[in-house]
């Protein structure tokens, strides 16, 4: 009897229209279209002392995401941009790469274009990014020299749409559960499950996720009991469950395993725009990580892959 485990095989249902989402991630009409260049120059007055911002933050954000999707840095955005403009006889100014690092520090990123009205299963987890340290390869070959810096990004995903529906930079000490009520606030619509692993099994997790209306799909920990603590009712059914059927039974039954859904977005995302964040502040990381998120959404919405297994 063989005892190693038959992996799956997959094939795509709508080849051809992810085929046609694929290649419309490279086309520059993603990023220039008229409503861009009608709103590139800033025509509301700040009411505050001192002059107003000459561009409008849609052409910062739309600079800068550029930058992110083609690796440039602020100066080779800003030249890409012109050129473009050029070519296509755009007559507007474009912004020097010290506007766009200025900006970039207070500008409000928006992830979703149009927010579900109902999210069924909103999945929950974090992963970090590199600030500053040296690669795998010098590592492991010759040691470390110097500590690394890491940034963790916490976000939450809509897992009917694969779109990100909040997200939250925080230092690589901050855990997990702390900012999970954030990325409740943070998500608009009606939450119906919340699926988040382990480390988000606390009182204060089950307490924010039932506020919001939602049911949480969290593995108790292996030491967990039943003990009719107030915000737990969920949490002790679970492990009644798990008593009878066992912890694998369990997450298939309750749908726990959407969650990978989550794990492939950050996979998405540091294979498109890497792993390590250019910025040196934390308020220009925090936009820089958003703005990721931000395009990810985009290119996602243009189409994905629909799997099923062979038999």
């Amino acid at each position: 009897m063989n005892n190693q485990t038959t992996r799956l095989k997959y094939r795509i249902r709508n080849w051809n229209d992810y085929n046609i989402a694929l290649r419309s991630r490279g086309s520059l009409t993603l990023w220039i279209d008229q409503s861009l260049i009608d709103s590139w120059i800033n025509v509301v007055k700040s009411g505050r002392p001192g002059s107003s911002h000459k561009y409008a933050d849609s052409a910062i954000f739309a600079l800068l995401a550029v930058g992110q999707l083609l690796h440039l840095p602020l100066r080779q955005t800003q030249g890409f941009a012109s050129s473009v403009f050029h070519l296509l006889n755009i007559s507007l100014p474009v912004p020097d790469y010290s506007t766009l690092c200025r900006r970039s520090s207070k500008l409000k990123v928006k992830l979703a274009g149009k927010p579900a009205s109902k999210i069924k299963h909103l999945l929950v987890d974090s992963s970090g990014l590199k600030v500053f340290g040296e690669g795998e390869w010098k590592v492991r070959t010759h040691g470390k020299d110097k500590r690394r810096t890491w940034r963790k990004l916490h976000i939450s995903m809509d897992g009917e749409t694969l779109l990100m529906t909040a997200a939250v930079v925080t230092d690589n000490k901050t855990l997990d559960r702390k900012a999970l009520a954030q990325l409740l606030g943070d998500t608009e619509g009606e939450i119906e499950l919340v699926c988040a692993d382990g480390a988000y099994d606390t009182t204060a997790c089950y307490k924010a996720i039932k506020l919001r209306g939602g049911l949480p799909i969290i593995p108790p920990k292996s030491n967990a009991v039943i003990g009719g603590k107030k915000w737990f009712e969920d949490r002790d059914e679970y492990l009644r469950k798990i008593q009878q059927t066992g912890l694998k039974e369990w997450k298939v039954q309750s749908g726990y395993h959407r969650r990978s859904l989550v794990e492939n977005a950050f996979y998405g995302l540091k294979t498109v725009f890497t792993e390590k964040l250019r910025s040196r502040t934390e308020d220009r990381q925090m936009t820089e990580a958003l703005i990721r998120c931000a395009v990810m959404n985009r290119l996602t919405s243009l189409g994905m892959p629909e799997s099923y297994v062979v038999d």
